[in-house]
């Protein structure tokens, strides 16, 4: 078996996996699993965790459990997750069954049953569900189910399979513990980001936006502040809060921000505003649970505002403005509004170099049209597949020879670093750049490739902080000058 990358992981984190399915992990009971194609290695069982290794097809791995799509797998020492879907198992993981002797069907979406209606009374317990346990699992159960998930470090599906379950019976969350203990490093992503991003700000060690994202400006404003309060690890966050203020009595709704937790007439008018514009289908309770915090979040996407949940000035203003979810502004206030800058195309040689917001792109390449990708430096090309993405263009490897070529452009690894690309479509070849780390939804099943990737033009923008990344406009004009 070849692994192409440094797998970061030990056995102990088959040990941990295994205590949270409640469950001993035996080399003598676990299952063997075959890779059905090339697959990737997660470090977490999430697609848009980071891939740590590649197994060829026909390699072979030991499954130590089984949750849903995903599989815990062990090659020696080393462990990581595999989808399911890429690997052929004999014999029964130890993991996969609890301890009764039964593995208990996944709850989903539209599942209606005794069995929901529990796990809803234990997600209202422990504070994520804000409505009533009715027995019908739907869009509040899921993202509560989604929101529990990526507080306990679990693959967040929205789908309540054996792990989830068991996690659930334990209350282990990051609610269950004291907030240092949850600690949040590069590459993750979540309100607890976007939290620790707004005391940096505050406290002017971070410049960017608080995008929920931990990358690179994030970390460096980390070390700046540990090193000069001379903490370090678990501390970090509690000496944040304490230099920012920014400890559980200024979260309330008294401190003119309303976020998860929160509880009052403030959040229930907020709440009510969201049903009028079609973003809740809860009552208007008063209390801000997760499904309200995803209404927020919905909205805050749709208006180009930061979406992290949490409802400061601007979105309450931008709520106030908006009739059914566009935003309403008086034609005497659109003066002060200046609609986006588009430059104009430019052309060098046979490459175009355009305005993504334009439109002439994203009105050109529809979802699911296919496109030639080029890297500029090694010259290799592979086909691919227009996903969705309104900021830019988001795609998926048509195949999983394109996806393989993909990975050696990247050096045989996936990294959200940016590469020069030329984008030919139709006959017209177009400068841009592309990120190599697979994340999110996919529509292609049979690639090899969990998930979609990144497609900047000129002026693009980031998904989730809407800001342009300079990374990749650099790698853009890197791509138009390079005939």
């Amino acid at each position: 078996m070849q692994f192409h990358s440094v797998w970061k992981k030990t056995a102990a984190v088959a040990a941990a996996a295994a205590v949270i399915l409640g469950s001993t992990v035996t080399a003598s009971a676990a299952a063997t699993g075959t890779a059905t194609a090339t697959v990737l290695v997660r470090e977490k069982a999430s697609t848009s965790s980071t891939a740590l290794a590649t197994i060829r097809e026909g390699g072979e791995v030991t499954v130590l459990s089984v949750d849903g799509d995903w599989a815990l797998v062990e090659d020696g020492s080393r462990t990581g997750y595999i989808a399911v879907r890429y690997l052929d198992i004999e014999g029964t993981p130890s993991g996969s069954s609890s301890s009764s002797g039964s593995s208990p069907s996944a709850l989903r979406k539209g599942d209606e049953s005794d069995a929901v209606e529990d796990l809803q009374e234990k997600l209202i317990d422990l504070g994520y569900l804000d409505t009533e346990a009715t027995g019908y699992f739907g869009s509040a159960t899921e993202e509560a189910v989604k929101a529990f998930q990526r507080d306990a470090g679990l693959s967040a599906d929205g789908v309540a399979g054996s792990a989830t379950r068991s996690a659930l019976e334990a209350g282990k969350t990051a609610s269950s513990t004291s907030s240092s203990s949850s600690a949040v490093q590069r590459g993750d992503e979540s309100s607890r980001v976007s939290e620790l991003q707004r005391m940096l700000i505050d406290l002017g060690y971070l410049s960017t936006e608080a995008t929920g994202y931990f990358g690179s400006a994030t970390e460096s404003a980390v070390k700046a502040f540990q090193e000069d309060e001379g903490v370090a690890g678990e501390k970090t966050f509690s000496a944040l809060e304490e230099k920012s203020g920014s400890g559980a009595a200024n979260a309330s709704s008294s401190s003119g921000v309303l976020q998860q937790g929160d509880e009052g007439e403030d959040v229930q008018e907020m709440q009510e505003r969201l049903i009028e514009l079609g973003y809740l289908d809860t009552d208007a309770t008063g209390f801000f649970g997760t499904a309200t915090a995803a209404a927020v979040r919905a909205f805050q996407k749709d208006q180009g505002l930061t979406a992290d949940g949490i409802v400061g000035a601007e979105t309450l203003t931008m709520l106030n403005k908006s009739s059914s979810g566009v935003s309403s502004i008086p034609e005497e206030e659109e003066e002060d509004e200046p609609a986006q800058e588009v430059e104009e195309t430019q052309i060098n040689g046979d490459i175009v170099l355009e305005d993504w917001w334009s439109g002439r792109i994203d009105s050109l390449i529809g979802r699911g049209d296919t496109y030639t990708v080029t890297d500029v430096l090694t010259g290799k090309s592979f086909t691919c597949a227009r996903y969705g993405g309104d900021n830019h263009l988001d795609s998926e490897p048509l195949t999983a020879q394109d996806a393989a070529t993909m990975y050696e452009i990247f050096g045989g690894e996936w990294t959200w670093s940016a590469r020069a690309i030329l984008l030919t479509y139709d006959g017209v070849t177009y400068a841009a750049a592309m990120n190599g780390m697979p994340h999110g939804g996919e529509r292609i099943t049979t690639n090899n490739f969990d998930g979609q990737f990144c497609i900047h033009f000129l002026n693009s923008r980031t998904h989730g902080g809407n800001q342009v990344n300079e990374d990749m406009q650099a790698r853009i004009m890197e791509a138009f000058y390079s005939r």
